[in-house]
């Protein structure tokens, strides 16, 4: 499901005081410019599903991934 303006709001509060090399680099093309997209379900090894947001780079399309419930988003 897409985020909507305050889980946005919300999630770069969470990101500006738990990231302290914020703004984050993508690890695979260097640029540190993100979209904030979803939040999906996610299953780890148990099975147990977990909302991930997702920051999404707007040059290669990497997606990093973050516990949703811990960012404060869902």
């Amino acid at each position: 499901m897409p985020m909507g303006n305050i889980q946005k709001q919300k999630f770069e509060a969470w990101i500006n005081a738990n990231m302290p090399h914020h703004p984050i680099t993508c690890p695979l093309c260097g640029t540190a410019q993100w979209d904030m997209a979803e939040i999906i379900e996610s299953s780890g090894i148990s099975g147990v599903l977990a909302p991930m947001a997702q920051l999404v780079c707007r040059s290669c399309g990497h997606i990093l991934l973050f516990d949703a419930k811990k960012a404060g988003v869902v």
